[in-house]
C-alpha cells in the first residue's frame, strides 16, 4: 500500500531546521603543512619573528649609501667603487664604506652601512667603477626587517580556512604543523535490491551503485570524510542494522533510496522507530521525498534513490549540514547568465533546474530524476519558482554552481 506525505514544507523551512540542528564539530587535530590547505584554524597564528628577517633587495641593482648620491645628475655623474656581489642566501658581509657599492640581487641580504639601492638600469658600470646620474634617496628600492609582519603580529585568525597563499604565509614562518578542526566523518548507505557494488557484474533490472559516489565526491569537497556501506537490501532488518551499525565515529549518516512513501521505502519508517524525524517532504522538484532527522545523537539524511534527485537534494541541504560541521562558510557561489532555451515550468513545487553554462548563455539539462546525465552534463541548477509557469529565453537567470 502507497503512503502519502503528511506535510511538504518549503525548502528555506527545511534549511533552517537542518542548519539549526547542526553543530559546528569541536574536535581538532594537527596536520602537516603540505595537507592543510582547505582546512579551519582552531586558534590564531602570530608570528614568531619578523619578516623578512632582514633588510634586503627589492631589485637587482647595488647597495649603497644614499648620502654620496646626493650630488649626483646628468651633468654631475657620481662615481662609486664596487666591492664585489651579494646574492640571495648570502651572509652580505661586504661593508659598504664611503664612495663605495655593492652589486646585489633581488632578495639579497643588504650589507652594513648600506641604506638605498639603485637598480642596475640606472647606473653605468665599467669594471669596478659604477656612474650614477641621479639622486638615490634613502630606504629605495629596499624591503625594511619585518615590513611583512613584525614579531607577534597577527598572521591568521581563528576559523579562517587556509587557502594556498595561506599556507604559503604559515611555511615563511616555519610552520611545519597546524592545529585544525577534524573534518566531518559521514556514513554514506545506498538501499534498493537493484543496487549493486560498481565491482560487481549486474544483469537486467539492476544498477550500480551511483549515488555512494556522487555523495562521496560532495563530501569531500564540503571538507569531510566519506565512509562507504556496501548497498543493502529493501528490508527493514537490513536498513536499521545498517543505521545501528554506522561507525561510531560517524557525525553525518547519509541514506539513499527508500526515502519516497511506496512499499519498499523503508528509511521514514526506520528512522522514526529508532530516532526522530525532523521533516520529511520538500516542496522542491526533484528532491520532494527528502528526510532529516536524529538516531542516536547522530544527525541523518534520507536523500531519494534517483540520482537527479540525490544530486540536487545533497546540494541544497546536505552540503550546507556538512560545511556547518567543518567549520566552512555554507554560501554556494553563484554566476549570472540568460536562458538559452524558453522552459515551461510543472507542477506546484519549486523547480530546481540543472543547466549547462555556454558563453553567458543556460541550457536546460534535465532528463528526468533517473538520469545520471541530467547533473553531469550539468555545470549548476537554476531555481524556477512554484508559480514561475516559464522561463523565456533570453531571460537573466542566477546559476548556483555544483
Amino acid at each position: 500500500m502507497k503512503r502519502r506525505f503528511t506535510k511538504l514544507i518549503p525548502l528555506e523551512e527545511a534549511k533552517k531546521i537542518a542548519l539549526s540542528n547542526t553543530e559546528p564539530l569541536e574536535e581538532k587535530e594537527r596536520v602537516g603543512l603540505l595537507f592543510s590547505s582547505g582546512r579551519v584554524l582552531t586558534e590564531d597564528v602570530k608570528a614568531k619573528f619578523d619578516v623578512p628577517l632582514f633588510d634586503k633587495s627589492a631589485m637587482d641593482g647595488y647597495a649603497l649609501r644614499a648620502e654620496d648620491t646626493g650630488k649626483a645628475s646628468k651633468s654631475n655623474r657620481v662615481k662609486l667603487r664596487c666591492k664585489g656581489t651579494i646574492y640571495a642566501g648570502d651572509l652580505g658581509e661586504i661593508e659598504v664604506e664611503p664612495g663605495t657599492c655593492v652589486k646585489i640581487a633581488t632578495g639579497a641580504k643588504l650589507p652594513p652601512n648600506a641604506n638605498a639601492v639603485v637598480r642596475l638600469e640606472n647606473v653605468k658600470a665599467n669594471g669596478s667603477i659604477v656612474e650614477l646620474f641621479e639622486r638615490v634617496l634613502p630606504q629605495r628600492d629596499l624591503i625594511e626587517r619585518g615590513a611583512d609582519i613584525k614579531k607577534g603580529g597577527l598572521l591568521l585568525k581563528k576559523g579562517e580556512v587556509l587557502t594556498p597563499p595561506k599556507v604559503g604565509s604559515l611555511a615563511s614562518l616555519g610552520i611545519a604543523e597546524i592545529e585544525v578542526y577534524k573534518k566531518p566523518r559521514v556514513f554514506i548507505v545506498s538501499s534498493g535490491n537493484e543496487v549493486k557494488k560498481i565491482d560487481e557484474k549486474i544483469e537486467e533490472g539492476e544498477v550500480y551503485d551511483t549515488n555512494s559516489y556522487s555523495l562521496a565526491s560532495l563530501v569531500k569537497n564540503c571538507g569531510g570524510d566519506p565512509m562507504l556501506s556496501p548497498p543493502v537490501k529493501d528490508d527493514e532488518k537490513e536498513v536499521e542494522k545498517a543505521i545501528e551499525n554506522a561507525p561510531i565515529d560517524a557525525d553525518l549518516l547519509i541514506m539513499t533510496g527508500g526515502s519516497s512513501m511506496g512499499e519498499k521505502d523503508l528509511i521514514p519508517d526506520v528512522v522514526s522507530k529508532l530516532g526522530h524525524v525532523f521533516f520529511h517532504g520538500v516542496k522542491i522538484r526533484p528532491g520532494m521525498p527528502t528526510l532529516f532527522g536524529e538516531v542516536k545523537d547522530k544527525l541523518i539524511f534520507g536523500l531519494p534513490g534517483y540520482p537527479t534527485s540525490c544530486v540536487v537534494s545533497s546540494y541544497q541541504l546536505v552540503s550546507p549540514v556538512i560545511k556547518k560541521l567543518a567549520h566552512l562558510p555554507h554560501e554556494p557561489k553563484t554566476v549570472e547568465a540568460r536562458l538559452a532555451k524558453r522552459y515551461e515550468s510543472f507542477g506546484k513545487r519549486r523547480q530546481l533546474l540543472p543547466v549547462k553554462l555556454d558563453n553567458g548563455l543556460a541550457y536546460p539539462a534535465f532528463k528526468g530524476a533517473g538520469a545520471i546525465t541530467s547533473t553531469a552534463h550539468a555545470d549548476g541548477w537554476i531555481e524556477v519558482p512554484e508559480d514561475a509557469g516559464v522561463v523565456e529565453e533570453g531571460e537573466e537567470v542566477e546559476v548556483t554552481l555544483w
